[in-house]
This record gives C-alpha cells, sequence and structure tokens, in this order.
C-alpha cells in the first residue's frame, strides 16, 4: 500500500478542523447550487449534524469497532445527507475519516464545521490525487478492526452498519460484506432495487467474468485481511474495487446481504458515468492479472486441499478467460444514454413516475430521437396496464 502526500500547508489530520481555510475557494459547481449551499449550509450542519451528536457519545471511541472510510471531491451537495445518514446509524462504534481529495467547492469548509460539532469525524486532506489513493490515505489512519466504505453522493440506512457487524461476526470465514442497493438518480428519485449475487462462489465466478462484485459504498471490509493484501493498488486509479475483491477472494470469502443498506446514487457526473471506457480496461487487466496469480498458486500446490482457499483457486484457475474484445467495447456513457438506463430501469422495475420524468427530459434534448419515442410508447404501456390492474406501487 503505497502512502499518498500530504499537503506540506497542513496538518495530516484534524479532529474537529481547527486550522484556517483559504480565503478563497474556486467555485466549480453551478451559479443556482452554489447559492443555495451557502444560504442553508448552517441550516443543514444544525439539522443534520448536531441533532446526531445530541444523542451519540461524548466525544470519539477509544477503541472503534468499524472505521469508516469516504474520500471527498466536490461533493456538494450531497455531501450534507451522506455524512448524516453516517452519523445516524444506530450502531455507534465508529470513527469517520473523511479524506478530503483536493475539493474545489465548498467541501472542505462544510467538513470543518461538521467535525467541529461531531468528535467521531476525522478530518484528512491532501492534493488531488484521485479515490484510490484517498482510499490508502484513510486506510493508514484507520483504526477500526473493520472497515466501512462510504462515497460521499450515496445515502446509508440506519441499520446498515448493525446488520453488517452482526453477520460478520456469525461468518468469520467471510473478510468483506456488501448489500443490495435502491439506485436513485440526482433528485434521489427511486430507480429499482439493484440486487447482486450473494455467495462467494458466484461472486468469484462474476468478478472473473468482468461483472458484479460487491457495491463498493455497501463494503464492511476485515481490516487485517485488507492490508495483508497491501491494501488497494495504485496502478488502478479506476476499478480499484474489482481489483481489491478479486485479490481478497484469494485469501477468503466474500458475500452480499440480500437487502439493500443504502441508497446509491447515480449522477451524470459520476465515475461510472464518465469512464465507462477506462473502466472496462482496468477491469480486464484486474482479471487477467487474478488468472495468472491462481494459475500460479494451484501450480505450486502440488497437492491442493479438497476445501477450503486452496480448492477455490485451483477451481478458478480453470474458469474461461473474458470474452474477447471484452475491454475495447466500452465507451463513455452520454448523458443521453445514462438517462434511456434510469428511464428504462425504472419503468422495468414499476417506478413510473421516475421513468416518466428522464423520458420527458430526453424528449425535450432530443424530440426527434426515434429511440425515446419508443421509450415512451414503453413507459405509457406500463402505465396503462398498473391503471388496469391498480397497481398503486407503479403508478408512484
Amino acid at each position: 500500500m503505497s502512502p499518498s502526500h500530504p499537503s506540506t500547508n497542513e496538518p495530516d489530520a484534524v479532529n474537529q478542523a481547527t486550522h484556517d481555510v483559504p480565503d478563497h475557494v474556486p467555485d466549480h459547481v453551478p451559479d443556482h447550487v452554489a447559492h443555495h449551499v451557502a444560504h442553508h449550509v448552517a441550516d443543514h450542519v444544525a439539522h443534520h449534524v448536531a441533532h446526531h451528536v445530541a444523542n451519540s457519545s461524548a466525544g470519539p471511541p477509544a477503541e472503534p469497532r468499524i472505521s469508516v472510510v469516504m474520500p471527498v471531491y466536490n461533493a456538494m451537495p450531497y455531501l450534507l445527507e451522506c455524512v448524516a445518514s453516517i452519523l445516524a446509524q444506530t450502531y455507534e462504534n465508529f470513527e469517520f475519516l473523511i479524506v478530503d481529495d483536493g475539493s474545489s467547492d465548498r467541501s472542505w469548509q462544510w467538513l470543518q464545521e461538521a467535525a467541529r460539532q461531531e468528535q467521531r469525524i476525522v478530518l484528512l486532506r491532501q492534493p488531488h490525487a484521485g479515490v484510490t489513493a484517498a482510499l490508502n490515505r484513510g486506510l493508514q489512519c484507520a483504526r477500526g478492526e473493520f472497515i466501512a466504505r462510504m462515497d460521499a453522493d450515496d445515502v446509508a440506512f440506519p441499520e446498515r452498519f448493525a446488520q453488517q457487524l452482526e453477520w460478520l461476526d456469525r461468518h468469520p470465514e467471510v473478510v468483506a460484506l456488501g448489500s443490495a442497493v435502491e439506485r436513485v438518480d440526482d433528485d434521489g428519485d427511486l430507480i429499482a432495487v439493484w440486487q447482486w449475487p450473494t455467495e462467494h462462489e458466484q461472486i468469484d465466478a462474476a468478478l472473473l467474468q468482468g461483472r458484479l462484485g460487491l457495491p463498493h459504498p455497501t463494503a464492511l471490509i476485515r481490516r487485517q485481511p485488507l492490508l495483508a493484501i497491501g491494501g488497494y493498488r495504485d496502478k488502478f486509479p479506476v476499478a480499484q474495487d474489482k481489483d481489491l475483491w478479486l485479490r481478497l477472494a484469494e485469501i477468503g470469502r466474500l458475500a452480499n446481504l440480500p437487502i439493500p443498506l443504502l441508497r446509491y446514487r447515480e449522477h451524470l457526473r459520476s465515475v461510472s458515468s464518465r469512464q465507462r471506457a477506462a473502466q472496462r480496461k482496468a477491469v480486464a487487466q484486474a482479471v487477467q492479472e487474478a488468472h495468472g496469480r491462481r494459475a500460479r498458486s494451484a501450480s505450486a500446490a502440488h497437492q491442493p486441499a479438497e476445501t477450503g482457499p486452496g480448492e477455490r483457486r485451483r477451481a478458478v484457475a480453470k474458469s474461461p478467460p473474458l470474452p474477447a474484445g471484452y475491454a475495447d467495447a466500452g465507451r463513455n456513457e452520454t448523458p443521453a444514454d445514462r438517462q434511456r438506463d434510469w428511464a428504462r430501469s425504472a419503468a422495468r422495475a414499476g417506478n413510473l413516475r421516475t421513468a416518466w420524468k428522464h423520458t420527458r427530459g430526453l424528449l425535450a434534448a432530443e424530440p426527434l430521437s426515434a429511440r425515446n419515442w419508443l421509450l415512451l410508447a414503453k413507459v405509457v404501456a406500463k402505465k396503462v396496464t398498473a391503471t388496469k390492474f391498480g397497481d398503486i406501487r407503479m403508478l408512484g
């Protein structure tokens, strides 16, 4: 695990954020968002943070069982709801390590105010170096038995830590646990519940085909195995989670809970939207390296054990490689691509209010697109069916 380099002008870690902030922070968010944040930040801090301080322990835990690690880069206005969802966890023995990766919006200022009111928050700041470097910076400072991942634009359900911790205590062979998620759009409207494979064998097989593993912001990971494999690898600035799951699967088991424990926000600024092509190339590299590691491990073991990790490595070494052209098949999504996916997924899940909203937006932006009109016909057909059969859920 390679350390990232902190700024020479600021301390490595700040609890309650006592050092100065530059007088001017460049603002790259839209004017209406900036105005909204500036006007309401104090109210949000008081409502979303101080309320939870009043109902939590008086200070940071001496020995936190969970270290929450969250990178932040220009995360306003989502950051407020995200931080509040962690502070509202029913399980309270955690520290909240927030790594600001050189934000140029008001994220750092707001985080300082939040840290003054909540002693479980520990702030770290570094020049912009990317998600992987920010995650490793947080891991260096973590003290908990478990690492809870969180992204700054998502919302955790209040029982997330409690349910995951209880499950992991009963399954010591599992090194990382995720869960299903509720996909939501930029406005927080429900798109669909996203189910992921729950058993190790399913997860590992999917990873080796470049598909689903664990939803990264839902993961609760045992810290010692995570450190044993070297944390996140700097060579993967994107798809660092897929590489991590493949390596963890070689020393333990992976699992996902079938219940949603997080609202997973999808918006046009997210990495998955802007760097899809780069992600596929990185996933292909991670899978290729995993096949190589596991083949060498199987060859080195003359008589591999019939059960346990040895057997899993032997079986996986025989898995077929990625389909030809996998790495080159991806392309970055356009805003219209993303919105069509949201509308289709919401319609299939019966969330017609969300589907209708995005279909209208597509037609307004591209009124001559045949794909948009076909999508409209499908959404209308779903709405007619829901009305006929009285499906209130579908009508929203």
